[in-house]
């Protein structure tokens, strides 16, 4: 009788140790965005092209759609990263603050 009262319990840890860790697998996956939004800077430029070429490769890798978003160039792209207006952005390096 006792063994079985064990069993039991056992059997119920086991199923609550499982619960849990799937819960707490689900819950910290990665997402990605529906749409991936990429700042870049003026139209027709250098930093165009290299994001349409981007854009391009992550939309095959990842199966989503992507945006170019013309900006006025690195400034405008970092707020636009800080305050979540983009998911990716293109930086020029020594012109803006990466902190």
């Amino acid at each position: 009788m006792r063994t079985r009262t064990l069993g039991k319990l056992l059997a119920w840890a086991l199923l609550s140790a499982v619960l849990i860790s799937v819960t707490v697998w689900y819950g910290t996956l990665d997402t990605l965005p529906n749409t991936f939004r990429i700042a870049t800077a003026r139209d027709a430029g250098v930093y165009q092209n290299f994001a349409g070429a981007l854009a391009d490769l992550i939309q095959q890798r990842t199966g989503h759609p992507v945006s170019r978003e013309a900006t006025a160039g690195s400034l405008e792209n970092r707020e636009r990263l800080l305050s979540n207006d983009a998911d990716l952005a293109l930086l020029q390096h020594g012109s803006v603050a990466l902190e």
